[in-house]
């Protein structure tokens, strides 16, 4: 009984998700953002039941086989979301604000590619 009880433990902690690391490293080119020729890189990863990267932490929205939403809305009065598209590597990145409502022509919207790094 002891070693059924140690084998299902092993089972259980070797397939449980928060074992393995999820990373998720995302590119973009800043071109339209007037900046061409310059590349962004963000990294966020997976800590238990949230992502962090270098500024903070987003909670999971939402999440699926396809698809992770994450957001954060700590930073400056701003809503920061980041869409990643887990099977066409894409991932798009707004930050809203009052002020994005009040401008006729809003910020141009972060959109990249992705490499999963386990």
């Amino acid at each position: 009984m002891k070693k059924l009880l140690i084998l299902l433990f092993s089972i259980f902690f070797l397939y449980s998700p928060s074992v393995f690391a999820e990373t998720y490293v995302c590119s973009q080119d800043l071109e339209r953002f007037g900046r061409k020729g310059e590349i962004e890189t963000i990294k966020v990863e997976r800590d238990g039941n949230k992502f962090t990267d270098l500024y903070g932490g987003y909670q999971i929205s939402q999440e699926s086989n396809s698809l992770l939403i994450l957001t954060d809305a700590t930073l400056m009065e701003n809503l920061y979301v980041i869409f990643i598209n887990k099977d066409t590597k894409e991932w798009g990145q707004i930050a809203l604000s009052m002020n994005e409502f009040r401008t006729e022509s809003p910020s141009p919207l972060s959109y990249g590619k992705c490499n999963i790094v386990n």
